[in-house]
Formats: structure tokens, sequence, C-alpha cells
């Protein structure tokens, strides 16, 4: 596997401890201030490469469960010098008090991007650490929600979202796929709406989740525990979430006996780029405080999806495909809902 797992080690201050690389020659970036890490090898997943790098690079004994997914990144030859994935983790609330390193020439910590501009650093790493002094995925590090909070959580949720909602006799399953910000519930919602579905948003969860300062790890649990609540009491269901990359949710419904309704945002990519960085993106349900951050974010999943695309269309099938880039969209719209309705009744 061309692909290494690196390790950003984040002490509770926000300063991230660093490996200093040897200044040996014949070895990539001597001299230069890297993280650590290494090589994912064949067959390994990058979660368990980085357990295995840090704990034969440090004396830290770190265990699965104390790493977190950071972000995912690609080296190029003419930038990089290499070509493949790089997996980030990160570990919280580490010290530096009676750290060995075993390999490299020890350690350094970067306190913020005032020092990280006049270390001497890797390329990658420069890039990555400049998006984290400016706040990427700072929701990472938040602390994990107890399973009283969250069972609170979960009923005042599940109250609101079936406010005024009655179960159906014959209950519909409403889906979108397409990349952030494709317009995807923009073009879901008025269907939802014509049938009185219930919307499970993954956006506004997380934002319940963020609002009340707990990281994300739990979000998943919460889905499925509603989703599967909701399909045991029949009622219509919204997902609003790309669903080409969540397909198991696709068979919970079919084994609970729904009608599945998949709608594809498809606009230009060139659309959603320009339309990322536009400066005219609202920012509260993403939870990256930059355009560029957000951008970032779809391109470390875009593959995942497109490789995922055809096995929902095999399996499940495309019910409407809409280029949301098109002048005449509410036309379009118009004639999604019309034949919902048709199709309802066949």
């Amino acid at each position: 596997m061309n692909a290494n797992a690196e390790i950003l080690l984040v002490r509770s201050d926000g300063a991230v401890i660093l490996q200093l690389r040897d200044d040996k020659p014949g070895i990539s970036n001597p001299g230069l201030i890297s993280s650590f890490g290494g090589h994912i090898e064949d067959g390994e997943e990058p979660i368990d490469a980085a357990v295995r790098e840090i704990n034969e690079e440090t004396n830290l004994g770190i265990i699965k469960d104390q790493l977190q997914s950071y972000r995912t990144c690609h080296k190029t030859k003419e930038i990089h010098g290499e070509d493949w994935d790089v997996y980030y983790f990160a570990v919280s609330d580490v010290t530096e008090k009676g750290l060995e390193v075993y390999e490299g020439a020890g350690y350094t910590i970067i306190r913020n991007k005032e020092e990280l501009e006049k270390a001497k650093t890797t390329v990658l790493l420069r890039e990555v650490l400049t998006d984290y002094f400016e706040g990427f995925r700072k929701f990472v590090f938040f602390p994990d929600m107890n399973d009283k909070t969250f069972q609170k959580m979960f009923d005042a949720h599940y109250a609101k979202i079936t406010a005024g909602k009655e179960p159906s006799d014959s209950p519909v399953g409403l889906a979108c796929t397409g990349f952030v910000a494709a317009g995807k519930s923009t073009i879901t919602q008025p269907l939802a709406d014509q049938i009185g579905a219930i919307r499970v948003s993954t956006d506004f969860i997380r934002e319940e989740f963020y609002r009340a300062g707990y990281n994300f790890k739990r979000i998943r649990q919460f889905v499925t525990t509603l989703i599967n609540r909701l399909i045991s009491e029949r009622y219509n269901i919204f997902l609003d979430f790309n669903i080409s990359t969540n397909q198991p949710t696709l068979d919970d419904l079919l084994n609970g006996g729904y009608r599945i309704f998949i709608v594809h945002a498809n606009p230009p990519e060139s659309f959603i780029k320009n339309k990322i960085l536009s400066g005219n993106m609202k920012h509260e349900l993403s939870f990256f405080p930059k355009d560029k951050h957000l951008y970032t974010s779809m391109l470390g999943w875009r593959d995942d999806h497109i490789a995922a695309l055809p096995v929902l269309r095999q399996k499940y099938g495309i019910w409407y495909e809409v280029d949301t880039s098109r002048p005449d969209l509410s036309r379009v719209m118009a004639d999604m809902k019309q034949k919902l309705a048709t199709d309802l009744q066949s």
C-alpha cells in the first residue's frame, strides 16, 4: 500500500509535539521537522499502522482508542517528492514529560502559527499545521459524550423531529447523494415535505453535538439508533446525508418494508468548487472556519463517493438525477414532485 499513517501529538494547550528527523544523507527530508509515523504495510489498516508506528518511535504506549482520525492528504511528486496518500491521526492531551523518542533526532514543539512560520518542516506538515492552527477540524479535540447526556439529547431530538408527524401504512424512504454543497437538501427537502417525511440530518445532529461541546465520535450511533426507531414506528423518512457512502442504511429500510427513492444531486464538480470557494458559504453546519477547509474536507472523501456510486446504482437504483447548476432548477423540482406523486400511486 503506497500510503503513510502519521500522528499529531496534541498537548492540552493545543501545541503539537513533533519529530525531528535525522540529518543524514540518503533519507527523505533530512534535518526537518515532521510528524511521527511511517509506511502502512500491505493488508494493514491505517489506524493500526498509526498505533504501530507511534509505539515503535516513542515510549508513549498509545492504544487505538486514543487515536482520532484527523484528515487524509495526498502527496504528489511535483510538490512533496512522493506520490501517495497520508492518513493523519490525532492524540489529545499528550505531554512531553518523560517522552522518549527512539527514531529520529528527538522531538520539538510548535505552539502556534507564528512558530510554524519560522520552523523548518516538511512541505505536507506545513500545510496540515497551517490549517490546524486556523481551526480546521477543531471539533475532533472536544471531549467524548457520556451515556446520560447522549440519551437526554436523543430523547429531545426524537421528540422534536416526530412532533406532528404520523406513521404510514406504506412507509417511504427518501435518500440523497452527492458531494458537499451539491444541493442535495435543496432538491430533496420539498419531496420530503410533500409526503410528511421526517428529516434525519447528520448536519443538524452534528450541530447539536457541537453546540453542546462534544466531539462527533457517537454521531453514527446516534443516527443509527434514530433511524432504527423511526423504522420500527413506520414513519416516512428523509435521509438528509450522502447515502452513497452509507448504503447499509438502505438495507435497513428495505428490510423494514420501505419503498426507496434516491435523488442524485450531480452538478459539474467545477460548480461545487466555485460555490464552496465563493466566500458566500454558510459555515454554521460545516464547522470549518474557512471555505478552503470545507473544500479540503470534500476532497478527502470525494473518491469514496465516486467509487460507491456504481454499487448504489446497481443495487438500489437512482430514482432521479439532477444537475443542480441548471438555470431552470425550480421547474425541474416541480417535475420531481409530480413524478413522486405519480410513482407513489403505482
